[in-house]
């Protein structure tokens, strides 16, 4: 009797615990469902991670919203040198070591601590609709450090909008990809 009541309480205790992280505010359960084929189940979840940090740092959407708007724009209009680059590229050379090249540079942009080089691969990202890239996009969104802005590509931001806003501009990249399926 005792044998089978720990095995219904083990059931039981199994059960809960895999029904509770179907809710789970994690990356990895927001990969999982993007990976699955759920992409609005994971926008749901990144986008509800989003709101608790406009709420934990008191910002207005509307406020970040225009922040990253205006980044992407200053983006799309003023060729920035991000310090790491010591001129043009040289074609030749990148299509001599193949195209992987341009792939580690954009996994660099996004996983970087710098502001303006997040917002560059995302706007790659976004512009060239790179779904291999959903994960990394999900990172920044789940991103728990505030990004730094040595370059002072946002002048006169607070540290928290400045990294809120690289968020929305990850989650707004996220339903592009989504759209472009």
């Amino acid at each position: 009797m005792k044998r089978r009541l720990f095995c219904v309480a083990l059931v039981s205790v199994c059960a809960l615990s895999a029904c509770a992280s179907l809710t789970e505010r994690s990356l990895s359960a927001a990969w999982g469902q993007w990976r699955h084929g759920s992409q609005g189940a994971a926008i749901d979840l990144a986008s509800a991670e989003l709101k608790r940090y406009l709420d934990a740092n008191d910002l207005d959407e509307k406020e970040v919203a225009s922040t990253a708007s205006q980044a992407f724009e200053t983006l799309e209009e003023t060729p920035l040198i991000d310090g790491l680059s010591q001129g043009a590229p040289n074609a030749l050379k990148m299509l001599n070591s193949g195209p992987s090249t341009l792939v580690k540079e954009l996994q660099k942009d996004l996983k970087s601590d710098e502001s303006v080089r997040v917002m560059r691969g995302l706007q790659s990202v976004k512009n060239l609709s790179l779904q291999e890239n959903a994960l990394q996009v999900l990172a920044i969104i789940y991103r728990r450090t505030p990004y730094q802005d040595t370059l002072n590509f946002f002048p006169s931001v607070s540290p928290a909008l400045r990294s809120v806003s690289v968020k929305w501009a990850a989650l707004t990249t996220l339903k592009r990809l989504t759209k472009n399926e």
